[in-house]
């Protein structure tokens, strides 16, 4: 779906600044982004994740980042495990980089790209380091935006999978013979006025199919993200993880409910949803 993205916005007739500033290296670090982007992704994660009080911090985009950039950040409690799949990522990266970069360096671009740290505000055309952070705030909203290559493809493919036909009646021809790039936002002259950084978009003919790609998406929210049995469900499983963390013979202290929280993280992300269960169950039966 990325490369569907990157073509379209390379046959872009309406603006050829895609075309004109991304370069080989740019699409290279984007399709390696695509492909690590749910790194750290572990059994039942969005449950969990939608849960801040308790996982704050601790999401697997915080784990795909200190993979990435080879920084010790909340996963810290297991250095060895980052560590593997860190040199597991640079490996792979050998793969897909210039012979003359650095695997560390191409890591930290596909890092940036996943989650900038580069301020909007310094986004433009006129230097070098304005035009990598342009680069990379495009880049970045092909795959996190309200109409990224990551929704595109989750919904269809969620769709065919639970045999609901909602996340299918999406204009995708239409969609992305519109898709440009934006580069500018008409000013009101207000203090208040958000800062815009380039991002992709869409050109007036574009207006009905992403109305129908933000209607597949509000549609398969309401027949099957948040069914009443799914919701349910995640309540469940929410309640016996609390009671895992925070057992009901009283309150750990922070750093024993971080190491619990850690372990619980691990297990879930190395096993599959039945594997997980099973190991919940055991915790819970221990009485840890």
């Amino acid at each position: 779906v990325t490369t569907a993205y990157v073509r379209a916005l390379y046959a872009d007739r309406t603006s050829p600044i895609f075309r004109l500033v991304m370069n080989e290296a740019d699409i290279t670090a984007l399709l390696f982004a695509a492909v690590v982007h749910d790194c750290g992704h572990g059994a039942f994660s969005h449950y969990l994740e939608e849960w801040p009080a308790l996982f704050a911090d601790c999401a697997h985009e915080d784990y795909a980042q200190e993979a990435l950039r080879g920084e010790e950040r909340w996963y810290s409690a297991h250095v060895d495990t980052v560590t593997r799949d860190r040199e597991s990522l640079l490996a792979a990266a050998q793969d897909w980089c210039r012979e003359e970069q650095n695997p560390s360096d191409f890591l930290h671009e596909v890092a940036e790209i996943l989650h900038p740290t580069t301020d909007p505000i310094s986004a433009s055309f006129d230097t070098p380091i304005g035009v990598r952070a342009a680069k990379t705030h495009i880049l970045h909203s092909i795959l996190d935006s309200s109409m990224d290559a990551d929704k595109l493809d989750y919904l269809r493919r969620d769709a065919v999978h639970a045999e609901v036909d909602y996340g299918k009646g999406i204009d995708i021809d239409r969609l992305f013979q519109s898709l440009t790039v934006a580069t500018e936002r008409p000013t009101t002259g207000g203090e208040d006025e958000l800062v815009f950084a380039p991002t992709v978009a869409i050109t007036p003919k574009g207006v009905l199919p992403l109305e129908s790609f933000l209607q597949a998406r509000y549609q398969m929210f309401n027949a099957l993200y948040w069914q009443h049995t799914a919701r349910g469900a995640t309540a469940v499983i929410q309640y016996l993880v609390w009671r895992a963390l925070i057992p009901s013979t009283g309150r750990p202290s922070r750093i024993k409910f971080n190491r619990r929280r850690a372990d619980l993280l691990e297990e879930f992300r190395v096993k599959d949803d039945r594997a997980a269960l099973d190991s919940l169950e055991a915790s819970l039966t221990a009485g840890r």
